[in-house]
C-alpha cells in the first residue's frame, strides 16, 4: 500500500468520528495532534480524559514546537497506554520522529507516525 494512500485512509478514519471539532483532511490537519487526541478520548476515555486532553494545546497555528509538545504527549499517552492498559510492550517498534511532523506536515511523515503506533 503507496503512504499516501495509508495517509488517506488515515483522513477518511478519522472523518467517521463526527464529534471531532477540529480539522482533519489533510495530513497538516493532523500534524499538531489534536484530532487524534481528541478520537483517543472517545476510544479510551477512561484513560484519555478531559484533563489529558487539556494538556494539548490547541490553535498552535505554524508554531513547531508547540505541535512537537502535542505530538509528544501524544506518543507518550498511547505508549502508556498499551503498557499499562493493554499490558503491551511497544519498546521494540519504531517511534515517530515528531520533531520531523512537528516541522513539516508531508504524507510519508504523517503515516509514519500512525504506522509506528499501532
Amino acid at each position: 500500500m503507496d503512504l499516501g494512500d495509508v495517509c488517506e485512509s488515515l483522513i477518511i478514519w478519522l472523518g467517521t468520528f463526527p464529534n471531532i471539532e477540529v480539522p482533519r483532511n489533510t495530513p497538516s490537519d493532523l500534524s499538531d495532534g489534536v484530532a487524534i487526541s481528541e478520537v483517543l478520548c472517545l476510544l479510551a476515555p477512561d484513560w484519555f480524559d478531559e484533563e489529558w486532553l487539556a494538556k494539548i494545546k490547541r490553535d498552535v497555528g505554524d508554531n513547531w514546537r508547540l505541535k512537537v509538545s502535542n505530538l509528544k504527549k501524544v506518543v507518550k499517552g498511547v505508549n502508556d497506554y498499551y503498557e499499562q492498559v493493554l499490558r503491551q510492550q511497544i519498546e521494540s517498534f519504531q517511534m515517530p520522529d515528531v520533531n520531523a511532523i512537528g516541522k513539516s506536515a508531508n504524507n510519508g511523515v504523517n503515516v509514519k507516525r500512525v504506522n509506528n503506533q499501532k
